[in-house]
């Protein structure tokens, strides 16, 4: 399962904060292209998809 993060206000050295769902849990998609068009069905431009938002392998916690 893949989630989504990013650095909390764009800072490299701030930790990552998580896509949450309405009751405060982890958004989890199959794959990273599931993500992505979860990200573009929301409005998320490309720049942000790839550049400004991290993709984690939620079983490992490694960024992928």
């Amino acid at each position: 399962m893949v989630t989504i993060g990013r650095r909390i206000n764009g800072i490299s050295v701030n930790p990552f904060e998580f896509l949450l769902n309405n009751e405060g849990e982890l958004i989890k998609f199959n794959t990273v292209e599931e993500a992505h068009q979860f990200m573009r069905d929301h409005g998320f431009s490309e720049t942000e998809i790839t550049e400004s938002h991290s993709y984690f392998d939620e079983e490992t916690g490694e960024q992928i």
